[in-house]
């Protein structure tokens, strides 16, 4: 089983919000192994920017787009936990 269905596996069982100390990467050091992948490197987060610029490009300054694109921090909330997410980073920037 690979990474992504141990991830969909293991949130199938999860409430709405993550159970923090039944986060599937508790332990910050699993997280190494992991590859970091960019926003234009394909999948569901390329799919969504592509929307965004189709829009921008129908609406010619009409409209404001205004949203949010799931990505990192989406991905990092369900693998430790958006509070354990939010301890670290305050931390890590004083």
């Amino acid at each position: 089983m690979n990474d992504k269905n141990r991830v969909l596996a293991r949130l199938a069982g999860q409430p709405s919000a993550i159970l923090e100390d039944q986060a599937l990467r508790s332990d910050r050091a699993t997280l190494a192994g992991f590859t970091v992948l960019g926003p234009a490197s394909g999948g569901r987060m390329t799919n969504r920017m592509d929307g965004v610029e189709v829009f921008r490009e129908k609406v010619r300054g009409e409209k404001l787009i205004k949203g949010w694109i799931a990505g990192l921090c989406a991905e990092a909330d369900d693998l430790r936990g958006l509070n354990t997410l939010m301890l670290e980073y305050v931390r890590s920037h004083r």
